[in-house]
């Protein structure tokens, strides 16, 4: 669960940034593809614009599509690297008694409050958009995730060492000093 302890950890700090640039990179990537795929689709409808009207019209329509796919990347990975700038700032969200989120505003001074209702919503203009506030959130979650499937997996790692130790197939300070190192290295 994240609370307000959550965020004194180095190792969580640096894995939201980690996240952030991620994502950032990931979609900035997937916004170059569609615009390279935009201008393919434009320039094959220029050639076919005096052969087959039809069939420009389709390629047209296809760059348009994606024109605004382009868009809609570039907007999460720009929301992304703005959410590391107010990371790396050291904005940190703080949870409500409500379960939202507040974090304060980079321009006017009122507050974002994030709730989740099956996306992130914000109070803010951007609604159920991406924005920095946003991302912060999803990459929070994002760790928060990670951190559960390695609370997971430790429960089996762990019920394996019980087993082998109780079996006599191992001795136990070899798994102790393993688990600590994981434990170390994870948290």
């Amino acid at each position: 669960m994240i609370d307000a302890t959550w965020f004194g950890s180095p190792a969580r700090i640096a894995q939201v940034a980690e996240t952030l640039i991620a994502e950032s990179q990931r979609y900035a990537g997937l916004a170059d593809d569609a615009r390279t795929q935009a201008a393919t689709y434009r320039k094959a409808a220029k050639g076919y614009r005096d052969v087959d009207a039809a069939l420009a019209a389709t390629h047209t329509a296809q760059a348009d599509e994606y024109k605004q796919s382009a868009s809609y990347f570039q907007r999460i990975a720009n929301a992304n690297a703005r959410g590391l700038e107010q990371w790396n700032a050291g904005i940190r969200p703080q949870l409500l008694a409500s379960g939202g989120w507040m974090l304060p505003s980079k321009s006017d001074g009122c507050p974002h409050i994030v709730t989740k209702d099956g996306g992130w919503i914000c109070t803010c203009a951007a609604r159920d958009q991406v924005h920095w506030a946003t991302a912060i959130l999803e990459a929070i979650e994002s760790v928060g995730d990670d951190e559960d499937r390695y609370d997971d997996g430790m429960d089996v790692v762990n019920n394996l060492i019980a087993d082998a130790i109780e079996s006599g197939l191992a001795q136990p300070s070899e798994y102790e000093l393993a688990r600590e190192s994981l434990n170390e290295l994870f948290n």
